[in-house]
């Protein structure tokens, strides 16, 4: 049954949803055997729907699902019954803030900032990348402002080498670019293939990020 709620939850299908919950209401506190449940299904495969079918019926929130809802009054409660989960890793190896930076959730990020959430903290998959790769990925500059204002190191590579200048960069995301490197971002650092944030640029054809990219090389005072 669990399956086929995960099925409902990732297609938007809230009608089979509420006859399986009505069913079975003890899927709502239940997760598949690595953890992943409705709710982070529904989240990751972007299904408003049946996100918002799930907490009106009642679903269990863990940190890492209330940090993607944005959700930061649940997390607050949640970490002041347990102080140990700030930096945990979800199932499938993201923290809390890594969770918050991706989705958006600014009052989220603010909190876990504010309870002493690792910043550099690498995440436990593949993707080995830190909070402020999962802002940039996710087109998140006011949070990318918050973590530098924080301490966030603006040249944290990810696997590949990828740096937020990198992700900003092929991103078409002039903003990011400017405040990275208004925070000391480097723009010579070369991922594992050997391209710099102004290649990738160039071979995109974005000229607004290769004369951002430009404008902070020399105030920096590198050189290609």
């Amino acid at each position: 049954m669990l399956e086929q709620l995960m099925i409902a939850a990732k297609e938007g299908d809230t009608e089979t949803m509420r006859i399986l919950l009505q069913e079975h209401p003890e899927l709502l506190h239940e997760t598949m055997e690595n953890g992943e449940s409705p709710l982070t299904a529904a989240m990751y495969y972007g299904r408003r729907n049946s996100v918002e079918l799930l907490l009106q019926l009642g679903v269990t929130v863990t940190v890492h699902e209330a940090a993607m809802l944005g959700d930061a009054d649940t997390v607050a409660y949640l970490l002041d019954q347990e102080p140990s989960l700030l930096d945990t890793f979800s199932f499938d190896g993201w923290t809390p803030l890594h969770l918050a930076c991706f989705f958006g959730g600014h009052e989220a990020a603010e909190l876990l900032i504010q309870r002493g959430a690792q910043l550099n903290i690498a995440s436990q998959n593949e993707m080995a990348n830190c909070p402020i790769h999962a802002a940039a990925a996710g087109k998140r500059t006011l949070i990318v402002k918050l973590l530098l204002e924080h301490g966030a190191d603006p040249n944290v590579q990810q696997h590949g080498g990828w740096t937020p200048l990198h992700q900003a960069a092929n991103n078409f995301d002039v903003g990011m670019v400017e405040l990275l490197l208004a925070y000391q971002a480097d723009p010579t650092i070369a991922e594992k293939g050997g391209m710099t944030p102004r290649q990738l640029a160039e071979e995109k054809g974005y000229e607004e990020i290769i004369a951002a990219l430009d404008k902070g090389i020399g105030q920096n005072g590198s050189t290609l």
